[in-house]
């Protein structure tokens, strides 16, 4: 199962998941779609499962290291090296980098920050902080402003991870044309000690979670077909 996070990895457990009902808090996914389906339950980060099978299958194959930004209802990320989800402690939370600083006045974000990139340029930052959904937005100077928070994310990733390609997908992300100049533009501007990467949208449409988490149990799941 490709879920959100935080979540217990070993324990297949949501933890407190930002955004969701306290219904879901602590659920135990291994116990509970176990008992229903009567089989083995292995959870992953959704971000993760999608970074996979983009590094493996889409925008990102070819490349030694991938990093992916899901742009949807929050941000999420996934960095992958040599065909490998690459995990730490925990998991990766580049939503929640911050970009505009509390005494700077940044926005609340809620998972108790502020200014964190999901607080900036997310599904529902964006109507939060512009009045609509972003199917609706049609404001070139605020879909400008998200390109360049998106751009910064892009130039922090590299900065820590020196990575060959950053891939954005998620329901943002098909407004691309709108803030794709913006995003490159400030990436171009703002990186100065590395050579920029390549930046391309997603490829694999809705399923790519799926494709991941295939991914992992199967070991090597057959390429998806593309949607063109």
């Amino acid at each position: 199962m490709a879920t959100p996070g935080p979540f217990d990895r070993e324990r297949a457990t949501l933890l407190n998941p930002p955004g969701l009902s306290e219904a879901w808090h602590g659920l135990d996914l291994r116990a509970t779609l176990g008992r229903h389906f009567g089989c083995p339950v292995f959870a992953e980060n959704d971000a993760n499962c999608a970074a996979l099978a983009e590094a493996r299958f889409g925008a990102g194959r070819g490349f030694p290291t991938v990093a992916y930004y899901t742009v949807s209802t929050g941000i999420g990320a996934g960095v992958v090296r040599d065909g490998e989800l690459v995990i730490a402690r925990h998991d990766t939370e580049a939503g929640h980098q911050v970009l505009w600083p509390a005494h700077l006045g940044g926005p609340e974000c809620h998972c108790g920050g502020h200014g964190c990139l999901e607080a900036l340029a997310s599904g529902n930052a964006i109507r939060k902080r512009f009045g609509v959904a972003p199917e609706e937005l049609d404001d070139p100077s605020a879909w400008a402003e998200i390109g360049r928070w998106l751009g910064l994310a892009v130039v922090n990733t590299v900065a820590l991870l020196d990575c060959d390609v950053v891939v954005f997908g998620g329901g943002v992300v098909k407004a691309w044309e709108r803030f794709d100049r913006e995003l490159r533009r400030t990436v171009r501007e703002s990186l100065f000690l590395q050579p920029p990467p390549e930046i391309r949208r997603a490829e694999l449409g809705d399923d790519r979670n799926v494709w991941g988490a295939m991914t992992l149990v199967r070991g090597l799941a057959p390429p998806p077909t593309l949607v063109q």
